[in-house]
């Protein structure tokens, strides 16, 4: 199981950001070096991953899940109006949530 997916697992607290409660096995881990440090060829994504918290993180994954494996059948059937505004509903709760992360300044 890679960091990621062991990532995604855990039970977590809500303002708990992914990294902190990160717990490297006992395999080669390529995102984290043994001192807890990210690698440098993965300093970015763990800057990303640390600043996000589960729920955020959840949110993202489900909308890229939903995306991935959404069949044009089941979207007629649904209604293509009303799958387009889910998209851009939960695209913009995305937006919001990196605009309160990154340019709100309080």
């Amino acid at each position: 199981m890679g960091p990621l997916t062991r990532l995604c697992m855990g039970k977590w607290a809500v303002n708990v950001s992914l990294l902190e409660t990160y717990e490297p096995g006992a395999f080669y881990d390529e995102l984290m070096l043994p001192s807890g440090k990210p690698r440098p060829h993965s300093r970015a994504l763990a800057e990303l991953l640390g600043s996000m918290t589960p729920a955020e993180f959840a949110q993202r994954a489900r909308l890229r899940a939903e995306l991935n494996y959404a069949r044009a059948d089941e979207i007629i059937v649904g209604g293509l109006h009303e799958y387009l505004q889910s998209v851009q509903k939960r695209c913009t709760e995305i937006g919001g949530s990196i605009t309160r992360t990154y340019l709100s300044y309080q």
